[in-house]
């Protein structure tokens, strides 16, 4: 009997432990495991966040980067000037609005008239996460190099990737692809309402339309 409590005690520890970590994933990897298509999870609302944070502090754009001397003041810089944010299609507006906020007090959830009020769009792609490593793609535009051959601004893919799951979230490294070499992510504008389950509502949208 004394075994057995210590195999259950055992056992339910283990399932603690396991439930700590949280894996998912926006989009969908082919043959993850425990693949989460939404994009509606706290783990990549704050992976989100200090990506975008991360981005917008090396490549704003104009000079005002705020260089931060400890990971814990890396986490803390937010953006201090206008931008305006496009997040994974299915968003929920919840998570939006979350994301938004805590990336900055002058970042603006993308819209049609957030779209042409002259900020610097932002865009964020892949968001993957896995127990306590992470890694978000975030889009930022290059004006400095004018509009790309068929026009509009040219765009830099940045690869961030993350640590944490027990601990805090933080920036590992920062990959910056060539200018120009990734097509944008769809622009997708914040849902006028809230809805729990928006990825799905908006997957079955799409697949009528087809």
């Amino acid at each position: 009997m004394r075994r057995l409590t210590q195999t259950l005690g055992i056992l339910t520890l283990a399932g603690l432990l396991v439930g700590c970590h949280t894996n998912a994933n926006y989009p969908e990897l082919s043959g993850a495991e425990i693949a989460m298509e939404s994009p509606n999870r706290e783990a990549i609302e704050r992976c989100t966040v200090l990506a975008v944070r991360w981005v917008a502090d090396r490549y704003p754009p104009r000079n005002d980067r705020i260089n931060a001397t400890t990971a814990k003041d890396a986490a803390d810089i937010t953006v201090r000037w206008p931008m305006v944010l496009s997040l994974p299609v299915g968003t929920r507006r919840y998570y939006y609005e979350r994301i938004v906020r805590g990336c900055g007090p002058e970042v603006v959830a993308m819209s049609p008239d957030a779209a042409t009020s002259g900020a610097p769009v932002y865009y964020v792609g892949r968001v993957w996460v896995r127990a306590h490593e992470a890694t978000v793609d975030v889009y930022r535009p290059m004006p400095e190099i004018g509009e790309s051959p068929v026009g509009g601004l040219v765009y830099q893919l940045i690869t961030v990737r993350m640590s944490g799951g027990f601990q805090p979230w933080r920036v590992v490294n920062g990959r910056a692809w060539e200018p120009g070499a990734y097509p944008l992510p769809e622009k997708y504008d914040i849902p006028a309402t809230d809805r729990p389950d928006q990825y799905e509502h908006e997957m079955g949208l799409r697949k009528r339309v087809r």
